[in-house]
């Protein structure tokens, strides 16, 4: 295997999702994991969808955050939850596809969804850009269809999803707690 743009970009984007998970999984499992649903492969291949709808992105995004979680729970052995693959997925294309290559003058960066976690749901709550009825829950656990509301709720604001990562803010979280 030649070590080429594209190998570098995807390791890294395995780092930055593995990291994202705390403690969840190894980095090597995840590689395992992410090498096992084929993104590197198929982000590849969304560089190249430039006439992607957002509903064949929805669905393409579901299925692989499907098979992710039936091949963490092998993995794990355990409950694994939407929430935590949709994360998965979601910092590998940001990482991969989005500031890999398109930034922001491709469509495709603005129907790649953001990475959910606690620091933006409570930002985007206490700045009314989403229900309050999802404060109380864990990004970690989140089944399909709240996650899919949360998305629906979050594309409602914001056209252009990768904006919303405005209220990923680490120091309105702590400001929070006090």
């Amino acid at each position: 295997m030649d070590y080429d743009a594209a190998e570098h970009i995807h390791r890294y984007a395995v780092w930055t999702a593995a990291r994202a998970q705390r403690a969840f999984l190894t980095n090597e499992l995840i590689n395992d994991a992410i090498n096992k649903v084929r993104l590197k492969e198929e982000c590849q291949d969304l560089k190249n969808w430039n006439t992607i709808t957002v509903s064949e992105f929805d669905n393409w995004h579901s299925r692989k955050c499907n098979e992710l979680v039936n091949i963490l729970k092998f993995i794990k052995s355990g409950e694994v939850y939407f929430g935590r693959s949709a994360k998965i997925v979601n910092i590998y294309l940001k990482t991969s596809v989005v500031i890999g290559g398109c930034a922001t003058d491709c469509s495709l960066t603005n129907i790649i969804h953001p990475p959910i976690d606690k620091i933006l749901l409570t930002n985007l709550i206490s700045k009314d850009k989403i229900s309050g009825k999802y404060l109380k829950v864990a990004w970690t656990k989140m089944g399909e269809e709240i996650y899919k509301e949360i998305i629906k709720e979050i594309r409602e604001e914001f056209p252009a999803l990768w904006k919303v990562e405005e209220y990923w803010n680490i120091k309105d979280e702590n400001e929070s707690k006090n």
